[in-house]
């Protein structure tokens, strides 16, 4: 996030405050860092050597503008003149010291005092009838120079002079007061557009030098403000044009509808988007002037055009204007932002007043001669202000004071005196009576008395009662008066010495109410100055203070106008103000304000403005013409020629020391800072009992308490609030899980400095783990697991690591940041742990990806934080997971498994672009949806997949999509998909020759195409996807690691096989019972002779169908049964018996397979005709491998004989025998189908296999 502190404006990442080189603005970094661009006309003069280049500000970012085609005098280069010295002969009358367009210095006068001339003729008369401004210094009044036609001559003094050229087809020239003399003149052309660079309307150009991709750097955002002066229009006028040379399109511009006026505008906009630009008109300007257009996305192409562009060679939409600057900032940004660029970069600094007036700058008292009776303009334009009919004293002059002292009488025997209206000083005393008094009443007044010294002042003065009263004033101060009636009686109200005679120098002076405001009395008191240029567009400004009601308002504050319908504006009109005719009821404060006004605003509120024309004529406390008059007092004055915001407005009083627009308040300008990043800060403020936001630029009152609210950019729990200073104080903090904030704070200066502390925390969740091992952290005694925190910079030690896969990988040397670590190394916690370590995968197939939650037991409040099951091959493929609840029917289940809820819930394995060739996973499934892939990484329908549909269901497992599957790492032919629901099992599905050349999404619970399904109902404890086939020996050890949950297959009670068995085995004429391994429950051969054609051949037991049988005549009766062996008869025909349960014909359980002349089967005494299965073949008491068939009623035996039937009927079987089960029940058909997949297999079937049901005790 790079450093750690900001201007606190609500973005979050925080940097140091910056601040200009005249330090007192303050901007955000991250708005100062955005500027790409500043280009300021002022850098340069019509002389400079690079006067073509308008050099970016900002170093190394944006490129400069190119100037094309200007003239670089008069109307087409830097200033715009109306006349300059190129339209003269400099002749050799003079001597100059410095020559250019615009100023010469004249050093001498030689013979001819007429030195600079030219002659005006008709065809060029209108580049000279024109009133044009020239400095002037150096001029004496011995040597000075006049501009001079055949019938006017112009003395031209030291200072400005504003020269109206004389309407003469003559002569025109600058002459010298004096010929044959020396001197050291300087005559200088005042530009009309001071700063600005003008164009001509023609051809002068104004690009960049880069394009504007080149200046964004990348950023898809952009900002572009100008200040312009728009003198004159074209049929279409565009500013801040970016558009591209070669290619026909829009992306950014404004359109402006008005000449004659200034503006500050432009707009913002997202340059990726056809979205149009967002107008920025509000800063500096009439707002309804400008328009923004332009919808196109950027091009490589694009450049910035001041004004009109180029395109295909050509140069259109050029018009005349005086151009100030331009930023280009790659961020759109906010209006206090580009309050704070202005601020920072002194782009207002040629924002100036037509008309500036400061009463007490200009120093006018009641005392000030007539001749120096009037409002001084300190804009420096000459707009000096007439006063009318002011007294000069009481409520009409300098302030407003409550008695005239003139009217009052003196007595020279008893005192030397001198008095004004307002001021008595006292040099000498004679006697003890009044020094000046009146028999008339007075009013109350306020004093400032000084001089006194051993003796005692007394104001003499009739109270309401007509007692004669007496106020002593023995010391310096200032004194309340109190007022004094009118009496018949020889009492008077005034100043006595008493009991003292002698010198002093008493001075009494009134302390007049609105003290430095000229006050007029609402009679005919007013000020007029005429000549004020034409406005289209205002603001006026006045510090003032309405003296008594509204209904002293009769002449508002201040008038532009003839009367209220026509004119640019009248001002606090009592409960009006018009701008340019249209009025608006407002009700104006009676108290001292910074009243504001302006085209569309009057203090804040919005007005409306009319059509009429503007006059030159401004008015104070007088509505135009009429004679009507306001009591008002006014402090300073300033007008402008455009509305300007309430920012603009106050950086002009301050700059003029003119006051605030916001007495007794705070402006809330933060600058904070962090130790680390935060993701945003915001402030609010209690108003009207709500909490309210407060951004950077606003006030407040300083009886406002402020709330500051941090938010991290991590979990709250991770970044941790610790502290919020604001001022260098500690402030009580809450903390929630969004954010932290401060109780009410009470603030008292700007800016102000806050300061911030966030404690960082890592999770254990956090910690990258060198899988397939984990590591074993210790803090304080406490071993760290899942759901654990750790303070970043506090130690934790290394007490060692756990490899979850030890039947697969070997881990050693487990290393953090490279280094490798040893049991009980402490480690300093960090924001970013990565552990890893070296590896060895012990088999050749190593998995491309292994999930394991059954290994991991990591708690859903773990998992929702990481998002994924970790990939315990240390390849970082993790499975993502998607909707999930994180509850144990949707998150991790206290079984092991992950559970899918069936409704949205999936894994993606986003860094496995391929899919594998075979995978093995542990579920229990349950059927819910039509569609359902346990896992599918098909494209387009074809490929891997293990399908739980509702059509899959009464197929074989798991076969549609993929080429063999295992269950339980027993090769599945018999077991069908609905046998498997709720049966946790291992799937092994393997998909050789599979092409995974093309990228696929690689899901666990959801189809991996784009119709977001499939989802299953099912609960996942492991996976493995393999990048290659597995054989069998690996299919068997990878189910073996992953553990088979089994225990849904029937237990055998007896099992015999002849596996493994040889005719020179010496047991051979012994098959025992696998399950007992008791002789009594051993089949018995007889009559085998123990060859190729009676015998042991190829893990099978031939019979020769003479005499040859396998028999137990322990067997115990059963009334139900299941029947299950691998068989194979090499003659099908013959008639013979396979198998026997019973002791004879109508005595068992069951005679299994014979044929009597067709092939049957029976139980319990009844036949039924079957068709008999190649290999594999089982009965039970009601079916024939999955047919139904009848039982009877008949009585079991105690024999089992296979090979043959009973004795009286024994039809001896022609038969390979291999292996049987038999059970004293009907089982389940997962159970049989299991065992047939068992019986595929040539190897004695381990009974002890975890598949099968545990034996009960």
């Amino acid at each position: 996030m790079g450093s750690k502190s900001a201007i606190g404006i609500g973005n979050g990442i925080c940097f140091k405050q910056v601040r200009d080189k005249g330090g007192g603005s303050y901007i955000d970094p991250l708005v100062r860092d955005s500027i790409v661009g500043l280009w300021k006309s002022d850098q340069n003069t019509n002389e400079s050597p690079t006067r073509n280049i308008i050099k970016n500000t900002i170093k190394g970012k944006g490129g400069d503008l190119e100037l094309l085609n200007f003239g670089y005098k008069l109307n087409s280069g830097y200033g715009g003149y109306i006349e300059d010295f190129s339209l003269f002969t400099l002749s050799n009358r003079f001597e100059y010291s410095e020559i250019s367009n615009t100023k010469v210095t004249i050093t001498a006068v030689l013979d001819n005092s007429t030195g600079i001339y030219h002659s005006v003729t008709e065809e060029d008369s209108a580049l000279y009838w024109n009133t044009f401004k020239i400095k002037v210094s150096g001029s004496t009044d011995d040597v000075y120079i006049r501009y001079t036609t055949a019938k006017k001559s112009i003395r031209l003094y030291n200072g400005i002079n504003t020269v109206v050229v004389p309407n003469e087809l003559s002569w025109h020239s600058f002459t010298a007061s004096k010929a044959n003399t020396s001197c050291n003149i300087t005559l200088e052309f005042v530009p009309l557009y001071e700063g600005a660079l003008v164009t001509d309307s023609k051809d002068d150009l104004i690009t960049s030098t880069k394009t504007v991709k080149e200046m964004l750097g990348g950023s898809n955002e952009v900002t572009v403000v100008s200040m312009v002066h728009q003198i004159g229009l074209s049929s279409l006028t565009t500013i801040n044009n970016i558009r591209s040379e070669s290619v026909a399109h829009v992306v950014g511009r404004n359109i402006c509808s008005s000449a004659g006026k200034t503006g500050v505008y432009g707009y913002s906009r997202q340059i990726n988007t056809n979205n149009p630009p967002t107008l920025i008109n509000n800063i500096l300007g009439d707002k309804k002037d400008y328009t923004a257009e332009g919808n196109s996305a950027l091009d490589p192409t694009d450049k910035f055009f001041v004004q009109g562009y180029k395109y295909s060679g050509s140069i259109s939409e050029v018009s005349p204007i005086a151009y100030y600057w331009t930023f280009i900032a790659n961020k759109v940004l906010t209006t206090d932002q580009i309050n704070q660029v202005i601020s920072y970069f002194n782009l207002d600094k040629h924002v100036k007043p037509d008309v500036y007036y400061d009463v007490k700058k200009q120093g006018l008292s009641n005392d000030t001669p007539e001749a120096d009776w009037y409002l001084k303009d300190f804009s420096g334009n000459g707009h000096d202000m007439t006063l009318y009919n002011f007294a000069k004293k009481l409520g009409s002059g300098i302030g407003k004071y409550e008695v005239d002292f003139n009217t009052w009488i003196p007595q020279s025997y008893v005192a030397d005196s001198a008095y004004t209206s307002n001021k008595l000083h006292i040099t000498n005393i004679k006697g003890g009576n009044a020094i000046l008094y009146t028999k008339k009443g007075a009013n109350a007044m306020k004093v400032k008395i000084t001089g006194i010294q051993s003796f005692n002042l007394v104001y003499r003065y009739i109270a309401e009662n007509d007692v004669w009263e007496a106020l002593k004033v023995d010391r310096d101060g200032i004194y309340e008066l109190p007022a004094s009636t009118t009496t018949t009686k020889t009492y008077y109200t005034g100043f006595t010495v008493p009991y003292y005679t002698g010198d002093c120098d008493i001075t009494i002076e009134q302390i007049p109410d609105y003290e430095g405001a000229l006050v007029s009395d609402g009679i005919d008191d007013y000020g007029k100055v005429t000549g004020v240029p034409i406005y289209k567009d205002y603001t006026v400004v006045a510090d003032r203070t309405v003296i008594g009601t509204l209904e002293q308002l009769d002449g508002g504050v201040s008038a532009k106008c003839t009367n209220y319908l026509n004119g640019s504006f009248v001002m606090d009109y009592k409960d009006s103000a018009f701008s340019f005719g249209d009025q608006k009821f407002l009700i104006h404060t009676l108290s001292r304000i910074i009243s504001y006004q302006s085209k569309y605003i009057s203090n804040g509120k919005e007005i409306v403005a009319g059509n009429s024309s503007d006059v030159s004529d401004l008015y104070v406390g007088k509505l135009g013409i009429d004679d009507r008059y306001s009591a008002i007092a006014l402090y300073s004055y300033l007008l402008f020629p455009y509305s300007l915001s309430k920012f603009l407005l106050e950086r002009q009083l301050k700059r003029y020391k003119l006051g605030t627009l916001y007495p007794d308040m705070i402006e809330w300008r933060p600058i904070a800072k962090s130790n680390i990043p935060y993701k945003q800060i915001d402030y609010f403020i209690k108003r009207s009992g709500a909490y309210v936001r407060l951004n950077p630029g606003d006030y407040f009152q300083s009886t406002e308490d402020i709330i500051v609210r941090v938010t991290p950019i991590r979990d709250w729990q991770l970044d941790v609030v610790s502290s919020i200073k604001v001022n260098g104080k500690n402030e009580v903090i809450s903390v929630n899980s969004s954010y932290a904030q401060t109780a009410p704070i009470h603030i008292d200066k700007s800016p102000q400095k806050i300061d911030i502390t966030i404690d960082e925390y890592i999770r254990y969740e956090d910690i990258v783990q060198p899988y397939p091992a984990i590591i074993n952290l210790k803090q304080d005694g406490k071993t760290i697991t899942w759901g654990d925190k750790l303070k970043v910079g506090s130690d934790i030690v290394f007490a060692g690591s756990a490899n979850l896969l030890p039947e697969l990988y070997t881990v050693s040397e487990t290393r953090y940041n490279g280094v490798t670590l040893y049991p009980n190394t402490i480690i300093k916690v960090e924001k970013s742990m990565v552990f890893d370590n070296a590896r060895i995968y012990l088999k050749a197939n190593e998995p491309s990806c292994i999930l394991s939650p059954n290994r991991l037991r990591i708690p859903n409040s773990s998992y929702k934080i990481l998002g994924y099951i970790p990939d315990l091959t240390g390849k970082g493929n993790h499975g993502r997971l998607n909707n999930f609840a994180y509850t144990e029917e949707s998150g991790a289940n206290e079984d092991g498994s992950i559970r899918f809820d069936g409704t949205d819930d999936h894994i993606i394995i986003p860094t496995i672009k391929h899919g594998g060739k075979a995978l093995l996973m542990k579920v229990n499934w349950r059927y819910k949806n039509n569609i359902a892939m346990v896992y599918d990484q098909r494209i387009n329908w074809s490929g891997f997949g293990i399908s739980i549909s509702r059509d899959q269901l009464p197929l074989v497992a798991y076969k549609p999509y993929n080429k063999v599957t295992y269950i339980d790492g027993i090769r599945n032919e018999s077991v069908l998909v609905q046998d498997l629901e709720g049966i946790t099992h291992n799937i092994t599905g393997i998909y050789d020759n599979l092409n995974l050349s093309d990228e696929r999404d690689v899901c666990i619970s959801r189809t991996s195409d784009a119709s977001n399904s499939g989802f299953a109902d099912m609960s996942m404890y492991e996976f493995m996807l393999l990048p290659d086939v597995p054989d069998e020996e690996e299919i068997k050890e990878l189910n073996d690691i992953v553990g088979i949950e089994g225990g849904y297959v029937e237990r055998p009670e007896y099992y015999w096989d002849a596996y493994g068995k040889t005719n020179s085995d010496a047991d051979r004429a012994t098959i025992i019972d696998q399950v007992s391994k008791e002789p009594v429950n051993a089949l018995i051969a007889n009559n085998f002779a123990f060859n190729e054609e009676s015998g042991y051949v190829d893990n099978g037991l031939v019979s020769d169908g003479i005499e040859d049988n396998l028999k137990n005549t322990n067997m115990p009766v059963l009334t139900d049964y299941t029947w299950i062996t691998k068989r194979k008869f090499p003659d099908i025909s013959k008639m013979q018996t396979f198998v026997h349960k019973g002791t004879g014909s109508n005595s068992s359980a069951f005679l299994f397979e014979f044929n009597e002349n067709s092939q049957k089967t029976r139980s319990f005494g009844h036949d039924t005709t079957v068709v008999f299965p190649d290999l594999i073949s089982y009965q039970t008491k009601n079916s024939y491998n999955g047919e139904a068939i009848a039982a009877d009623n008949t009585i079991d035996g105690n024999q089992l004989r296979i090979f043959m039937g009973s004795d009286q009927y024994p039809r001896y079987a022609k038969a390979v025998f291999y292996k049987a089960i038999l059970y004293s029940k009907t089982i389940d058909q997962l159970s049989i189908n299991m065992l047939k997949n068992l019986f595929e297999r040539d190897e004695l079937i381990d009974v002890t296999n975890p598949i099968f049901k545990k034996e009960e005790l």
